[in-house]
């Protein structure tokens, strides 16, 4: 009798922790940095905390291996055979498309606007967007280009044939600053609209951090963010 009470036990005791193991298992893994300016670099800190040291960096489209998350939005992940900690809001599951982090727009060239591999006129065209179609903008480069995600690769279309949706407010633009940055206890210490360059200014920095800060500009129209 004690045998079968023991087994029932066991079996109770491992489906109540099932969904545990398995929403642990989401966050960890292989797992790709996904950073808003592909040009910049995620920075790989010593211990869980934005003061930490920082040991190295990894570049957009990098694949990490996460060990586990720690408490503060960081994960811990496997950086030239040690531990390291990174912002967990940078990364995303292998192979997901991070596409609603755009702007949305719509395309306005007749009869279609033509996709291509790299921000040039005389670049590869992938192929073509219909008048109409509703695409997401995670960035604008030099030149007129705004790039987009076209069958699960980057590729880049002329910001002139595209219409956004809506611009930008204010509050909104501070929220994508916080989402931007990854980090839970990021806080943007005041923001403001310049007119000369149609952008919003904001200086940023973490609670409780009174001189740790930093300033970015965002485009109301594009959403894109860069330091200023």
């Amino acid at each position: 009798m004690k045998n079968v009470l023991a087994l029932i036990a066991g079996f109770l005791l491992f489906f109540s922790v099932m969904p545990a193991l398995q929403a642990e298992a989401s966050d960890t893994g292989q797992q790709v940095v996904s950073l808003k300016e592909k040009t910049s670099k995620l920075n790989v800190r010593e211990k869980p905390s934005p003061r930490a040291k920082i040991v190295g960096s990894l570049k957009n489209g990098a694949v990490v291996y996460v060990y586990n998350t720690e408490p503060g939005g960081w994960s811990k992940i496997k950086y030239n055979n040690k531990a390291g900690y990174v912002a967990s809001g940078y990364l995303v599951e292998k192979g997901a498309a991070n596409i609603t982090d755009g702007k949305k727009a719509t395309v306005t060239a007749s009869p279609s606007l033509n996709v291509r591999a790299n921000p040039s006129p005389k670049a590869k065209i992938m192929g073509s967007l219909k008048k109409g179609t509703v695409i997401y903008v995670n960035g604008t480069r030099p030149g007129g280009w705004s790039e987009i995600r076209y069958k699960g690769k980057a590729a880049y279309v002329a910001t002139s044939y595209l219409k956004f949706t809506d611009r930008l407010t204010i509050e909104e633009a501070e929220q994508l600053i916080i989402k931007d940055n990854g980090h839970p206890d990021t806080e943007v210490k005041f923001i403001y609209y310049e007119s000369e360059r149609d952008v919003y200014r904001a200086k940023v920095g973490y609670k409780n951090d009174e001189y740790g800060y930093w300033f970015v500009i965002v485009d109301p129209d594009s959403g894109n963010i860069k330091v200023d």
